[in-house]
């Protein structure tokens, strides 16, 4: 049982109802009485686990227990309501200096820094929580709730464990990612996808050696979206894996295709989140693999040192199986600060992508440049291909070469571009390549 706002005691299963009609009581008396208010939405983060590992009985027992913490760090007459599944509502009245709910927000994210004792183990949840007031972020009930709970997304989406003040900024970002998400889930049935293709040249004879597959999405309503803001909310949301083996059939097709109208045979790169890396990633490759015939030697796989570096039980039967069909890997990002070489030894890595960030400084940071030498002797000890990344000017590129680096990739040899204009661009190099008949792969 969780104290209700005037001392009423009601049960702790979830009553977002009743909590409304509390905060509608508690409106009305704050505008007669022309006082403050503040709601407070706080989440348990990754709640969803402990009732998957420890079952349903602990996870109410856990609840029971984040509700009696939360009762321990607001005022007798404050109100606390579970209001769904891993959620609670407080309502404190009569606030009329901002820092006091700041302060009583703080303690109870600080509550959950403690473990909780499941089953003679320690479990750790922490906590999500967003903050309204009233009159200042809205006054009525519906808006002070929503605007709360819009708080505590920003706070989930801001990393988790912290405290977040509603904001109009915050909710325009919020609304905005919403929005994203409505469009990501419907992007690819509406075919507004595409897989730009940038080469990796030979910084001895300038010959393309590889094409990486680079994802791009036109929104009808965003416009172009760039990797960076959908790729982790695809991650996110669990659209990594459709989209993502989307991206994969397309490119060794496109591979295949290229072959076949006699272009020289290059490596088709193709980036792996380390949520796709299960099951369902193998059967992809091998699936494809069968339909088009791409030689396994034509595809490779980038992951980044993170990758395995926290990798788990799914993540190395997914590793192991592509090892055993033959397929390459690539560490993308290279250098960028894990200290392991396990995977080195233990993958077939055939090619190490120095990170831009080094790259930026190969003219005149000796530091860069040192880090830069010692990829070079590291790679070429291990006989592995060194491509540096984000090359932008010839004297990055000289230097590059110069210093042993094997290949690069950047926009001052090649900018992405579509498959159909970088197919014409490749055939320039190789007169009569693109007149030969094209076989045609059924989807």
């Amino acid at each position: 049982m969780i104290k209700a706002a005037g001392g009423e005691r009601f049960s702790a299963h979830p009553d977002r109802q009743r909590f409304h009609r509390e905060l509608l009581r508690a409106v009305e008396r704050a505008r007669n009485l022309g006082s403050a208010l503040a709601v407070l939405f706080i989440d348990l983060d990754r709640f969803k686990r402990i009732n998957g590992v420890f079952g349903l009985d602990a996870g109410n027992r856990v609840l029971r227990e984040a509700a009696a913490r939360i009762r321990k760090c607001v005022r007798e007459d404050d109100g606390v309501s579970r209001v769904g599944s891993d959620e609670f509502a407080v309502l404190l009245e009569g606030i009329e200096i901002p820092s006091l709910t700041s302060s009583i927000a703080e303690r109870i994210r600080t509550e959950f820094t403690q473990p909780f004792e499941i089953a003679q183990r320690e479990a750790y949840i922490s906590a999500s929580v967003g903050v309204a007031l009233y009159p200042r972020d809205g006054e009525s009930a519906e808006d002070l709730l929503k605007r709360s709970d819009l708080a505590m997304y920003q706070a989930k989406t801001a990393g988790r464990d912290i405290c977040q003040f509603y904001s109009p900024e915050s909710e325009s970002r919020v609304s905005r990612k919403l929005d994203m998400e409505s469009g990501l889930r419907r992007a690819l049935k509406r075919g507004e996808f595409e897989v730009h293709y940038q080469p990796q040249t030979s910084l001895a004879d300038g010959s393309p050696t590889s094409v990486e597959a680079l994802l791009r999405w036109n929104s009808p309503e965003l416009g172009w979206i760039p990797p960076a803001q959908f790729i982790p909310l695809a991650e996110e949301t669990g659209l990594i894996h459709s989209i993502g083996a989307w991206v994969l059939e397309t490119a060794m097709i496109q591979a295949r295709a290229w072959q076949d109208i006699g272009l020289r045979p290059m490596r088709m790169c193709v980036n792996v989140s380390a949520k796709q890396l299960n099951q369902n990633l193998v059967d992809t490759v091998a699936r494809v693999l069968d339909k088009t015939g791409l030689p396994v030697s034509s595809l490779e796989l980038e992951i980044t040192e993170g990758v395995m570096v926290g990798k788990d039980a799914v993540t190395g039967a997914a590793l192991n199986d592509l090892r055993a069909m033959g397929i390459g890997f690539a560490i993308d990002d290279f250098g960028t600060g894990y200290a392991t070489f396990e995977y080195l030894k233990r993958l077939p890595v055939r090619t190490l992508k120095l990170d831009g960030q080094f790259v930026r400084g190969v003219c005149d940071n000796n530091d860069d440049v040192a880090i830069i030498t010692a990829s070079v002797s590291l790679a070429r000890s291990l006989g592995l291909r060194l491509v540096a990344e984000g090359v932008e000017t010839a004297e990055q590129h000289e230097r590059l070469r110069k210093l042993g680096c094997d290949d690069c990739q950047g926009y001052h040899v090649y900018q992405p571009l579509p498959a159909a204009t970088l197919e014409k661009v490749l055939a320039k190099a190789q007169p009569g390549a693109a007149d030969r008949p094209r076989l045609t792969i059924a989807r």
